[in-house]
């Protein structure tokens, strides 16, 4: 049955191919939209109803989705730019200019990704998906329906609420009516420290990591964390329902959540069904550098530089070599770019439940899901 809400299980990737990583909340992006639908159906004969909705985005920890300096490297020795020739004092061609030293790696900016390209995660970035699905196909009856739908992206405390209400009756012999809803989320983070985080931190993490019990103090790490939750339940082949079902995440603002209940009563098939995967690093990810060091610093002549003449016009000094020398010295005019470096695997938590009626039934469940970082965030009911 597991195959049916399979697909909203993603896993946004951030450069490596490896492992997925994440789990703490995603702030709210810059520009924020509300959708909201109110949907009322009273019918004798068909009623066909259909949504899809996605969301996907990236929030940096700083608020800065470039590209993020990550840590240092030392460099080997020093090979001027092809091209480049010094020059000392008397006029005299050199080669022997001061390599830099701790040259800095950089992460990739933030990037959700587009057409033929996989989501990217910047340093201590985290990213969420919301992906809700639902089908209502009633044939040849009296159907009542109604539905509710909300989502905000400004950072309220449910990301996405859906509540919906309908009865059916089949009128004629080959009347039935069908029904699945589906929901779908997923927090990936890249993890941080504490430090380089924007106060308050508990506006930056609500996320995952059990075992962080005392962040800004001795343990200053939020590791790399990922989970994916998948709910949702069908009705098929039904000759009569009444039914209610009620949809809530969660992403931005508090911790990671995500519920589904369904109760009703009829004939026909009925499932519902829960999917969760959870993974932790045991740190952070860390950053290395890859290709050939990246010169960025201003453009510099090649040959001889201005120089200085006498009354007379003679050469007297040619005075921009310790300029030059110091540009391509000064470590501030060069970038590794930087790769991932996944941490290994600290927490591995996978969860799959099924539950069906086939006949005359009376069906109720609910579905929920929470991650949480104790001392910063306090646990919320369903």
């Amino acid at each position: 049955m597991m195959k049916k809400i399979g697909v909203l299980a993603f896993a946004l990737v951030f450069m490596a191919a490896g492992m997925a990583m994440a789990s703490p909340v995603v702030p709210p992006p810059v520009e924020n939209d509300t959708i909201s639908t109110v949907t009322d159906i009273q019918c004798i004969g068909t009623v066909l109803e259909s949504e899809s909705y996605t969301r996907r985005w990236i929030g940096a920890t700083d608020g800065d989705p470039g590209a993020q300096v990550v840590g240092q490297t030392i460099d080997d020795p020093f090979v001027p730019e092809e091209g480049y020739v010094g020059i000392d004092t008397a006029g005299r061609q050199v080669d022997d200019d001061p390599a830099p030293q701790f040259i800095d790696v950089e992460a990739p900016a933030s990037d959700v990704g587009g057409p033929g390209r996989d989501p990217v995660l910047g340093a201590g970035d985290t990213a969420g998906e919301i992906r809700y699905e639902e089908e209502f196909n009633a044939i040849g009856g009296q159907t009542a329906y109604n539905k509710l739908f909300d989502t905000d992206t400004g950072g309220t405390p449910d990301d996405l609420d859906v509540d919906k209400t309908f009865t059916y009756a089949a009128l004629d012999p080959n009347g039935n009516l069908s029904f699945n809803e589906r929901v779908g989320m997923t927090v990936v983070s890249n993890g941080f420290d504490v430090a380089d985080a924007a106060p308050p931190v508990t506006d930056v993490i609500g996320g995952l990591c059990p075992w962080v019990q005392d962040p800004g103090g001795s343990i200053t790490e939020i590791p790399a964390t990922n989970e994916s939750v998948a709910m949702g339940s069908a009705i098929l082949s039904a000759a009569a329902v009444q039914a209610n079902t009620a949809t809530n995440v969660g992403v931005s603002v508090q911790s990671p959540n995500a519920s589904y209940a369904i109760s009703a009563q009829g004939e026909g098939y009925i499932e519902a069904t829960m999917a969760a995967q959870v993974q932790e690093g045991f740190s952070k990810v860390g950053w290395a550098p890859v290709g050939d060091r990246i010169f960025t610093g201003q453009a510099l002549l090649v040959g001889l530089a201005p120089a200085e003449y006498d009354q007379l016009g003679r050469l007297t000094e040619i005075n921009d070599q310790p300029a030059i020398d110091a540009i391509y010295a000064d470590p501030a005019n060069y970038k590794y770019a930087g790769t991932v470096v996944a941490p290994k695997l600290a927490l591995f938590e996978q969860y799959e439940e099924s539950s069906s009626a086939d006949g005359q039934w009376i069906f109720s469940k609910s579905m929920a899901y929470e991650s949480q970082i104790p001392v910063l965030q306090q646990p919320t009911t369903f």
